[in-house]
């Protein structure tokens, strides 16, 4: 999702605060796995691809729906320190995103 709003790799891995040969590795294997090109490389901006952009929308409808969870465990006053999913599947779809969990977890 950083690729998409930052238009490049570079960028986006400065956002998410990792290396951006990282960021990039990461992206391939979820591309390998879907068997699918996320993003096409070939131009500036980097842009997803159709089915990237599809891939987008669904990842950020489940964000949305992960955040409602946890409003609703925050009203019970219980503090999440991990999230029950597949830990690889967040960070190779969510890379900025699992720090940014990572940290407000911590800080609470």
């Amino acid at each position: 999702m950083a690729v998409d709003s930052c238009g490049s790799f570079v960028d986006a891995a400065e956002e998410c605060k990792v290396s951006q040969p990282a960021l990039s590795m990461q992206i391939r294997k979820l591309e390998n796995t879907l068997g699918v090109s996320l993003f096409d490389r070939s131009r500036r901006p980097n842009r997803p691809t159709e089915i990237g952009q599809r891939v987008i929308v669904q990842a950020c409808l489940v964000l949305r729906e992960a955040g409602c969870v946890q409003e609703l465990i925050d009203i019970e006053g219980v503090v999440v320190t991990r999230f029950v999913s597949d830990p690889e599947f967040w960070s190779v779809l969510f890379p900025c995103l699992t720090q940014q969990i990572y940290d407000a977890v911590r800080n609470k």
